[in-house]
């Protein structure tokens, strides 16, 4: 069966690529990866193994144990096109909060394969709208956001996707220090206001994991 470093190595051999570009490409800092490329006794986590497995698309319990099937059964070229990640066609609302809307049904929705997107566990793009963002995001965007189940549970300073009943909000948090039941939401562009945003309005958060830019 080997070692795990044996089959990260196979993998990073075949594939021919770097520590650093495979870090890049799953979000595994390069240090991780060196040191389960390098060290025999070395183990990655679950969520480790199971990012580099989805890029290599190899099973995740192949790769973690050296048993049962090499193969990732779930990623043939039919699977990836109908299971690539959604376009969520509502716009981030990068400006000011705006009215509500009706949402999306997923299966209208239309999908892109990007393997470095899927490596770092992002579940849908959506498009960004509005300058508050600038510089960082520009007005037409596109965004890769990852689910976080814990929607009370911020790091603040972090950018962040924001379902709410104001509408989709990409928007950088803060904590409010004169009310604990909200946070408070800035924009990267400092013609917009802060403002605060109860936490009991959020109906679903995301981590943003990758960026599309046309030029």
């Amino acid at each position: 069966m080997g070692t795990y470093n044996d089959r990260l190595t196979q993998l990073i051999d075949k594939k021919g690529i770097s520590a650093y570009y495979l870090s890049k490409a799953t979000g595994v800092s390069q240090a991780t990866i060196s040191r389960l490329k390098s060290d025999a006794t070395a183990r990655a986590s679950i969520s480790t193994n199971e990012r580099i497995a989805r890029y290599f698309k190899v099973s995740a319990e192949w790769l973690l144990t050296g048993e049962g099937d090499k193969r990732d059964n779930h990623t043939d070229k039919s699977t990836q096109q109908s299971n690539g990640l959604p376009l969520i066609p509502i716009d981030a609302v990068a400006g000011f909060p705006t009215a509500d809307n009706d949402g999306a049904a997923l299966a209208d929705c239309q999908r892109y394969v990007v393997p470095e997107f899927n490596a770092k566990g992002a579940n849908f793009l959506i498009r960004v709208s509005g300058d508050s963002m600038m510089p960082m995001f520009h007005n037409g965007d596109i965004i890769a956001c990852r689910k976080i189940s814990d929607v009370l549970f911020f790091q603040w300073g972090e950018v962040y996707v924001l379902d709410t009943s104001q509408g989709v909000l990409v928007k950088r948090v803060r904590e409010c220090q004169a009310d604990e039941a909200c946070i408070t939401c800035e924009s990267e562009n400092e013609r917009y206001d802060s403002f605060r945003l109860p936490k009991s309005d959020i109906r679903s958060l995301s981590t943003i994991v990758g960026l599309i830019r046309m030029m």
